[in-house]
């Protein structure tokens, strides 16, 4: 992944939720699924929230010395119910499992190009939410391969 990239693997990520339907942007409306990137906030109750993680070093290129780094992603799931917020981590799971490959993504005015996503665990659950006792939380782990493109700007 060289060169400057202006937007996180997580914000990239969101965005590729958005665009598969699994996710939606937060406009304070009744949004199925919306997404926040880095605060989960109070409300609503249903929520998906994406965090940068650790992700893998793979080495260098021998022929240019390219660092091949793919950074890790978190998608946390928060529910009210425990069946319902598995049962969405599998669809997210499944549809980044099958419907990325070399798939352009576009965050504000740039173009990104998401070779692959590689989970690196299945939907895990973490339980009911500390302080609330009322929402599940489940969350499931990535590492992801992507490249920038280039600026997609009107020009104007």
């Amino acid at each position: 992944m060289p060169g400057i990239l202006y937007h996180s693997a997580a914000r990239i990520v969101q965005q590729l939720l958005i665009d598969l339907g699994l996710a939606t942007d937060y406009d304070g409306a009744d949004s199925a699924w919306p997404s926040f990137l880095g605060v989960e906030p109070p409300t609503p109750n249903n929520v998906l929230t994406l965090f940068d993680t650790e992700g893998r070093i793979q080495g260098r290129l021998m022929n240019d010395g390219e660092v091949q780094d793919k950074p890790g992603v978190q998608i946390r799931i928060r529910n009210e119910s425990v069946v319902d917020g598995y049962v969405k981590g599998r669809a997210i799971l499944n549809g980044l499992d099958t419907g990325v490959e070399r798939t352009s993504v576009i965050v504000d005015e740039d173009q990104y190009t998401v070779q692959s996503l590689t989970r690196t665990t299945d939907v895990l659950s973490l339980g009911l939410e500390r302080g609330t006792g009322r929402r599940w939380l489940h969350t499931i782990n990535y590492v992801v391969s992507y490249r920038y493109v280039g600026s997609v700007g009107t020009g104007s």
